[in-house]
């Protein structure tokens, strides 16, 4: 269940950091209120994911995991190309988590 939270967390903190761009610096009431209920969602959620999984192992792959959520939404949300070197970047992003992760269940076998 640790990692049914884990993602609904990085989907929280997604949508939070989609209204962080709209909220203009905090100058829109709407987009702000959307924005740290994001957050609070997200935290509420990587919280609950620490009963059953590691903190470094969860705060590494919700950390990577928004770092690519973000970019995959602003690609499609506001049409933010994603250069060659930004992909290479990622790719490492996504590397680093599924090797923390399978270390991490190679280890409690």
């Amino acid at each position: 269940m640790g990692y049914v939270f884990l993602m609904l967390g990085i989907a929280a903190e997604g949508v939070g950091t989609m209204f962080l761009k709209n909220s203009q610096g905090f100058s829109l009431l709407m987009p702000t209120i959307f924005c740290l209920l994001g957050f609070l969602a997200c935290n509420l959620f990587i919280a609950r994911s620490l009963k059953s999984i590691k903190m470094g192992i969860s705060y590494a792959t919700w950390y990577g995991g928004g770092v690519m959520f973000a970019a995959l939404l602003s690609s499609f949300l506001y049409h933010e190309v994603i250069s060659a070197a930004e992909s290479v970047g990622l790719g490492i992003v996504l590397v680093g988590i599924v090797v923390a992760n399978l270390g991490d269940l190679v280890n409690k076998n």
